[in-house]
């Protein structure tokens, strides 16, 4: 099954290139035709598909698979800490051990903290990209960065910034997954207060582990 789907990947891409050529004489009125030879689609096609497999990249996501018990406390501009929630969050690999999928839910009576992670890493851009969902509707928050190694332990540092439809502004903000142990790691959000140009407010998560990894 694997070898017909990589097939017709390549086969999809030789088709993109054809296409591509036939845009591009179109868009400058060339009527010479610029076409990939037989080889270079050959040499194209391996190449995309030798970004499909899992590398070595991802290996840092299954460090955290399996089940872990979170915290969640608020950390705001003037340094007080506001605790948010706690409950249980579930790490598997998808997609063939190329994403994480984290899901989470609030065993508190205020269900504050129900949400999705999606984590990945792009080959084509080579930033490890985060996507945050919560039980609120569509919302959701991006980021990408890159991977950063502090002593024994590995940290993926990433930034994003989208426009609130509600208070018409743009933030700012980073998410950072400290991967401290197998047992333990955490997940900071900090968000720029829109009435400063300097300060972020800060949502810490914490994670120990309940089970084995899987």
């Amino acid at each position: 099954m694997k070898k017909y789907t990589l097939l017709l990947i390549g086969i999809l891409f030789v088709f993109s290139c054809n296409q591509s050529s036939k845009d591009k004489n179109n868009d400058t009125n060339d009527d010479s035709p610029i076409e990939y030879t037989q080889e270079q689609k050959i040499a194209l096609a391996k190449e995309v598909m030798n970004l499909i497999p899992a590398g070595e990249e991802h290996q840092i996501f299954k460090t955290i698979t399996g089940t872990w018990k979170f915290k969640a406390k608020v950390k705001s501009p003037d340094g007080t800490d506001v605790f948010i929630g706690e409950g249980i969050t579930k790490n598997k690999m998808i997609l063939g051990d190329r994403f994480l999928h984290s899901e989470s839910v609030d065993d508190n009576e205020k269900q504050l903290a129900v949400g999705l992670m999606i984590l990945g890493f792009n080959r084509q851009t080579n930033f490890y990209e985060v996507t945050l969902y919560s039980d609120g509707g569509t919302y959701n928050v991006s980021s990408k960065g890159i991977v950063q190694k502090q002593e024994s332990k590995q940290i993926i540092e990433t930034k994003g910034s989208r426009f609130d439809t509600i208070l018409k502004v743009d933030e700012d903000y980073e998410v950072s997954i400290d991967f401290i142990s197998e047992s333990y790691y955490t997940i900071t959000l900090r968000f720029k207060d829109i009435y400063s140009s300097s300060t972020f407010s800060e949502v810490l998560i914490e994670y120990k582990r309940t089970d084995e990894k899987v």
